[in-house]
């Protein structure tokens, strides 16, 4: 049955578990600052700027008048930043794959051990959030973990409905499926200016951490037969040293380990985008530019079932990429704007309660 909205913003009184009975803490107050857990902190994945570049400026239109504390995610914070943390009422964790069923195992959002020491991170807010692979019923200790931290009297956010069934399997309720931040600049009209044909050049991605030298190989020889010029960006820093491996077309020119650069080759114009990284291609699309993603984890596809973002399986690669690619096609991306407009909303026109 279709989740109401509607229902939501009403019903979002229900306790976070039998742990926030039994600690207590002053309530928070508006200290004039936003928290925010920053995924583009000490990483080399520069995906992750993608995604605080648009996550940033989402939350800075609604909090104009807030100072911004940024912390990493991929380290654990200080004590003086656990201290910010706990008397600052607005708190976000933005966009990244950061969720997961076993936070006991491999967590990528660092948070001090222990659950005492993570209910002073309460009432964090989810941003476009989503969740690491596919995986089974969340473990108890990450149940509660999760009922400490997230904020049960808000509406979260999550950029597929993956993550919204995990997390509602998880007794976290009060989130809704809202599609990657990242793309809510796609709207109808947008993408009406995003060219349907092939263009004569082409950027690509490679994607260091989910290597497949047959595919990829694959995908860089068709690129090749089918462009004057590949130009391959460098997102993450092992991408380099894994290009090495493969045989590189006599037509490739490398762009910098820089988003810079890469904006500057997409601002050129007359190019499409074909590669394995998933924000290298949003990013790609919000410059209007002609884009197919080749999904290697869960992330492409289930934003792409989603949303119709154009994604094809890397493994289908010798059958589908061609053929694609040398087609007209429309980009017609489908947000659920009433669940944006719902989570923009409630930070608008009332406060969130805390707990």
């Amino acid at each position: 049955m279709k989740k109401s909205i509607q229902a939501m913003k009403w019903n979002l009184a229900g306790t976070a578990g039998g742990i926030m009975n039994r600690l207590s803490y002053p309530l928070q107050k508006d200290n004039g600052k936003v928290f925010l857990f920053d995924t583009s902190i000490d990483t080399d994945n520069l995906g992750d700027f993608i995604i605080m570049k648009y996550c940033g400026d989402i939350l800075h239109s609604i909090f104009t008048n807030h100072q911004f504390v940024c912390v990493p995610t991929h380290t654990v914070p200080s004590d003086e930043q656990e201290a910010v943390a706990k008397s600052t009422k607005y708190k976000f964790v933005c966009g990244t794959n950061l969720l997961t069923s076993h936070i006991e195992e491999h967590w990528n959002w660092r948070l001090p051990d222990g659950i005492r020491r993570k209910f002073n991170y309460r009432n964090t807010i989810l941003l476009g959030a989503g969740w690491k692979g596919y995986q089974g019923e969340c473990s108890a200790y990450s149940r509660m973990a999760y009922h400490c931290i997230l904020n049960p009297n808000v509406i979260h956010s999550v950029r597929d409905s993956y993550t919204e069934q995990q997390l509602c399997a998880a007794g976290i309720s009060n989130v809704i499926n809202t599609g990657c931040p990242t793309m809510w600049r796609l709207t109808p009209e947008f993408c009406k200016t995003i060219p349907v044909a092939k263009a004569t050049k082409v950027v690509t991605t490679i994607t260091d951490y989910r290597r497949d030298a047959v595919h990829d190989q694959m995908m860089l020889d068709i690129l090749s037969r089918n462009y004057e010029c590949i130009y391959l960006w460098i997102q993450g820093d092992n991408d380099e040293e894994y290009l090495t491996s493969l045989n590189v077309p006599a037509n490739l020119v490398k762009i910098p380990h820089s988003l810079g650069a890469y904006e500057e080759i997409l601002n050129r114009g007359c190019i499409d985008y074909v590669g394995t990284r998933l924000h290298a291609g949003i990013f790609a699309l919000n410059h209007q530019i002609r884009s197919i993603i080749l999904a290697v984890d869960n992330r492409a596809i289930e934003m792409g079932k989603d949303t119709n973002l154009p994604v094809i399986l890397r493994e289908n690669i010798e059958d589908e990429l061609e053929v694609l690619i040398n087609a007209e096609f429309e980009t017609n991306i489908r947000l659920p704007h009433e669940n944006i407009d719902c989570f923009l909303n409630q930070f608008m026109t009332k406060e969130p309660r805390n707990v």
